[in-house]
């Protein structure tokens, strides 16, 4: 694939365990960069859509690319989808983080996040105490918190939320 496959925006970055670099697109689905040739994966190829908006390589080596029609993981060259029918609370996925556990927590916009664990999916909504069904930009703290911004800074942690405001309480925690 050209150069002009990227045009449309890059979203992410990741190097597989091999060396290869996966590229999130706004347009052209997974560019999997790798010996001097590029690889596009698409909506066309199997991928639940072809706006990739994260990726995340996990322990075992899995990709998972999350797109604005549900997740994607590729694992040993095969590809696997989760949507909505697979437990997802949404389909778009906006971002995709691993905790140290081996979990794999994804925050899917106007849904919620769905925690992937030993192969069974859990959705985890507002009515399990997530502040909105925005959140994002997931970060895993020291003692293995799950962070997010969700109604301001929201912690995760033993199945339970704490939303902090700005007085620099949670500092404690980084």
């Amino acid at each position: 694939a050209a150069m002009r496959d990227f045009s449309t925006g890059m979203n992410a970055l990741v190097r597989d365990r091999a060396g290869s670099l996966w590229i999130a697109t706004d347009a052209a689905g997974i560019m999997r960069f790798a010996g001097g040739r590029t690889v596009s994966f698409q909506a066309r190829d199997g991928l639940s859509d072809s706006r990739v908006l994260s990726v995340l390589k996990d322990r075992e080596g899995s990709i998972w690319v999350g797109t604005a029609g549900g997740l994607d993981r590729f694992r040993d060259t095969s590809l696997t989808t989760y949507t909505t029918a697979e437990n997802l609370p949404s389909d778009e996925v906006a971002n995709v983080i691993e905790a140290p556990d081996g979990s794999v927590f994804v925050a899917c916009r106007a849904g919620g996040l769905a925690r992937f664990f030993k192969g069974a999916v859990t959705p985890i909504v507002v009515k399990d105490g997530l502040p909105n069904t925005y959140a994002n930009s997931l970060f895993v703290g020291g003692d293995g918190s799950l962070w997010m911004g969700a109604s301001g800074l929201t912690r995760y942690k033993d199945r339970k939320f704490t939303t902090y405001s700005g007085d620099g309480k949670f500092s404690r925690f980084f």
